[in-house]
């Protein structure tokens, strides 16, 4: 589980409202006459795209860490149902259906003797 919410719309709807209202002084601009104010609005727009776009890498660089830990937790669960270490290898694996001799997902298996169509990682 993760910590703490993303809450994307706390991080980001200033940002965008300030956005909008600047690109709208740049969009209303007359290029026939010196408006020093609409360059600065044009450059906060900028600094808003800016800061815009390093939270967005935040977020994103927070998600492929908790994706990867998930992911390794993920391999670790399979890998323990796979490898059958809470019975032993004597014990054959009832979560898995019997399948023809080989490779099993990636996994070379071998045939339990002692159980017909059962397979033990």
């Amino acid at each position: 589980m993760s910590g703490q919410p993303y809450d994307v719309h706390a991080h980001l709807q200033g940002p965008v409202d300030d956005l909008a209202f600047y690109l709208g002084r740049w969009e209303d601009r007359d290029d026939g006459k010196a408006q020093p104010q609409v360059r600065r609005a044009a450059n906060t727009a900028m600094d808003r795209i800016d800061a815009m776009l390093a939270t967005l890498h935040a977020m994103r660089s927070r998600l492929v860490t908790e994706i990867r830990a998930s992911d390794d937790a993920a391999a670790a669960r399979a890998g323990a149902l796979l490898s059958n270490q809470d019975h032993g290898p004597d014990i054959a694996c009832d979560i898995l259906p019997p399948v023809v001799p080989g490779y099993l997902a990636g996994v070379r298996v071998r045939r339990d003797a002692g159980r017909e169509g059962r397979y033990l990682p």
